[in-house]
């Protein structure tokens, strides 16, 4: 139940789709868990695609089913009929607050649904499998009943374009149509990448059903898209459902063949092929292994990150996968708060609100910013009781002695100017008046 789509994501980070509880789990490249996230408005998320982007937002897919009288669509459609795997996407943002809703149901309409019988009892909309973001940062999906690829904005929900099925905007040149496609990647540059499943692939080309990745190249101004590179297996596989397909960063790509008829004697198959069409590299699994999605990543070896480890220090990374080397020392990579301050500057103690922290106030409890200590005897004309320009307002006994040196664990003096900088953990503080005083020092 757990494990589904296991996949490094965009962030960096592991997750994958728990089927027990319906939601996506999140993981550091070390495993540690980070969250878990759910639909929201009362939908469930679905296991065919997840998206974490670098700025915490989290994309989700779900799906949703929809009373429909589908005798004012079709001749003898069900007036009773339910409209079944009709795709919803959400967008959630860092602190998982719904920022964007789209509802397939609101944009699409079951009688552009081919190769179904649409006066049944149940009749799938659109059956969204995957979900990218393009180039100028608007949704791109892959409806496999609809054998159609829809570009939705992202902010408006409007739909950009349609491209494949009844309804599609585009004409194919060079090539056959996709059908039950999954997995459409954005190359950029109006290129489009899709695993095509080929369920009816032999309503164009006359033979055998078969699978093959495809890559086009949209013309948004004359609506053609172009086929500029594709690849068949050499058995001619076929994949009816499932499958995937991604280009790698050196340009090869990496097909996943989806559930396999052709080959009773295998499970699953993932060829990674050259540009030229040359096999890299080739993965069967024994009969009954499938997968629904292969992708190639660098997983903790590219996403170690050299990073100040300690939880304590003011520029901790949670990301930090890595210390330091032996040429930068952690004290050099991590930042701590000065000793009486927090990371942002602040007193951590300051009874008399006078800015000055405590552990270096020559008169506490009173208000003193400027520190005058006209005797030099540690202790601020404000409270000086030898002093006659001022007033003792607090008791002597009240009156902290200053430190004057401090000793560590091991017996080193040190300044007290050096403590939480360079010196941190349990200290001796040593008081003008001779008493001594214990302080840790994260």
């Amino acid at each position: 139940m757990e494990g589904f789509d296991w996949k490094v994501n965009r962030d960096g980070n592991i997750t994958y789709f728990h089927r027990g509880i319906l939601a996506w789990i999140t993981r550091t490249p070390s495993l540690e868990l980070l969250d878990t996230t759910f639909c929201v408005g009362g939908y469930y998320a679905d296991l065919y695609d997840f998206m974490r982007l670098p700025n915490g937002h989290k994309v989700l897919l779900a799906y949703e089913g929809v009373p429909y009288a589908m005798d004012t669509v079709v001749p003898g459609g069900n007036p009773n009929a339910t409209i079944v795997e009709a795709l919803v996407i959400q967008e959630l943002d860092a602190s998982g607050e719904l920022i964007f809703q789209w509802r397939a149901i609101e944009h699409m309409s079951p009688g552009d649904v081919p190769h179904q019988d649409l006066t049944a009892a149940e009749v799938p909309l659109n059956h969204g499998n995957s979900i990218d973001i393009d180039a100028d940062g608007h949704f791109v999906i892959s409806s496999r009943v609809l054998d159609e690829i829809t570009k939705i904005h992202r902010t408006t929900g409007q739909i950009l374009w349609r491209w494949g099925g009844p309804s599609g905007d585009f004409a194919f040149a060079g090539g056959h149509p996709f059908t039950h496609q999954h997995s459409v990647r954005c190359l950029g540059n109006n290129r489009y990448l899709v695993f095509d499943n080929g369920n009816f692939s032999s309503e164009f080309t006359g033979l055998p059903p078969y699978s093959r990745a495809v890559e086009y190249e949209l013309d948004t101004e004359n609506m053609v898209a172009q086929e500029v590179w594709s690849y068949t297996h050499p058995e001619n596989l076929y994949g009816l459902a499932m499958g995937s397909v991604q280009r790698l960063p050196n340009g090869n790509t990496l097909i996943h063949w989806g559930t396999l008829t052709s080959t009773p004697d295998w499970g699953a198959i993932v060829t990674e092929v050259t540009p030229e069409g040359t096999v890299a590299f080739e993965m069967r699994f024994i009969d009954s292994e499938h997968l629904y999605r292969c992708e190639k990543h660098h997983w903790l070896t590219n996403n170690e990150i050299v990073g100040c480890m300690d939880s304590s220090a003011c520029n901790f990374d949670v990301l930090a996968s890595l210390p330091p080397g032996p040429d930068d020392p952690q004290e050099l990579v991590c930042t701590y708060p000065d000793v009486g301050y927090d990371c942002d500057g602040s007193c951590l103690e300051d009874a008399d609100g006078d800015t000055v922290c405590d552990p270096f106030d020559n008169c506490p409890g009173v208000p003193n910013a400027g520190q005058t200590d006209s005797d030099a005897d540690g202790l601020g004309d404000a409270c000086d009781p030898e002093d006659n320009t001022s007033t003792p307002s607090v008791p002597p006994a009240a009156r902290p002695s200053p430190v004057s040196y401090v000793v560590t664990p091991d017996g080193r003096r040190i300044n007290p100017s050096d403590l939480g900088s360079t010196h941190r953990g349990l200290m001796l503080l040593v008081h003008a008046d001779g008493t001594v005083e214990k302080r840790w020092f994260p």
